[in-house]
C-alpha cells in the first residue's frame, strides 16, 4: 500500500516545492532613485560634464552638453554638444579631433536630437536626426544624468558622460 503511495506523496511535494522565477532587474552600482517615477520635470534643461570619447583620432576627453524638452508623454527634443578641452603643452599629443556631419574634422559640434523618456525607470532613448548616433541616458539615485552615446561608421565614436544640471534662470 505505502508503494502505491509513495508517488503521490511524492508529486504533491513536488508540486508545493514550486520556487518563482528569478528577478530580470538588473542591480547596478548607482542605480535610478529607489521606487521613484520620474516626470518631465526631472529631465527638463541643460546638463553638462566632460565625456571620455574614442573616435578616429584616439582617446580623448571634451566637454559634453545637452540641452533636452521633454513633454508630458516622454517625447524628447534637443540638442547634444561636444568641444575639444583645450590642448595640453605636452610636445608628444597629438591633435584631437571629431566630425561634423559631412566629415569635416571639427574642435566642437552640436547635433539635434530626437527622443523617448521611460518614466519607470529614468531612462532616456534618443538618437541624432542627421547622423547615426544613439543616445542612451539613465538617471542617477544622485541626481546625475549618465549618457553613452555611439556612431558607428566611417566617422565612429563612442562616449560616456556623467552630466550635472545647470542651475535654471529662475532656480
Amino acid at each position: 500500500m505505502i508503494q502505491k503511495l509513495l508517488p503521490l506523496l511524492l508529486l504533491v511535494i513536488l508540486m508545493g516545492c514550486d520556487t518563482p522565477p528569478a528577478s530580470t532587474n538588473s542591480q547596478t552600482a548607482n542605480p535610478p532613485a529607489e521606487n521613484k517615477s520620474f516626470t518631465a520635470k526631472d529631465f527638463n534643461g541643460s546638463w553638462h560634464g566632460i565625456a571620455k570619447v574614442i573616435n578616429k583620432s584616439g582617446r580623448f576627453d571634451c566637454n559634453q552638453h545637452l540641452t533636452i524638452e521633454v513633454d508630458n508623454d516622454g517625447g524628447v527634443t534637443g540638442t547634444i554638444g561636444w568641444s575639444i578641452l583645450p590642448k595640453k603643452p605636452d610636445p608628444d599629443d597629438t591633435q584631437k579631433f571629431g566630425n561634423n556631419l559631412v566629415g569635416e574634422e571639427v574642435e566642437k559640434h552640436t547635433e539635434e536630437i530626437i527622443g523617448l523618456l521611460n518614466t519607470e525607470d529614468g531612462t532616456l532613448a534618443m538618437v541624432e536626426q542627421y547622423e547615426s548616433g544613439t543616445l542612451n541616458g539613465k538617471m542617477r539615485s544622485d541626481g546625475t544624468l549618465e549618457l553613452l552615446r555611439t556612431q558607428p561608421g566611417e566617422f565612429y565614436v563612442v562616449t560616456h558622460a556623467i552630466l550635472k544640471r545647470e542651475p535654471k534662470a529662475n532656480d
